[in-house]
């Protein structure tokens, strides 16, 4: 099925996210719910600060730094 589509004929889209702050000891405490929203994808010995890298898929703590469209 996808070997009869163009590639002219689709449009792409890429957005870009990081972290909205450095690290995870200097977002304020209203944002330190982080850590109750990344218990879904923490292992039990990882503390939130050690998968705060990856904040920045979630839309309450990411900050978009690029969209590309082609």
């Amino acid at each position: 099925m996808l070997d009869s589509i163009k590639t002219e004929d689709v449009l792409f889209l890429d957005i870009e996210t990081v972290p909205g702050s450095p690290s995870y000891e200097t977002l304020i405490l209203y944002f330190r719910r982080f850590g109750r929203r990344i218990k879904t994808v923490q292992t039990p010995e990882q503390l939130p600060a050690d998968v705060y890298e990856r904040a920045g898929i979630y839309s309450e703590f990411g900050k978009i730094i690029c969209i590309s469209v082609a």
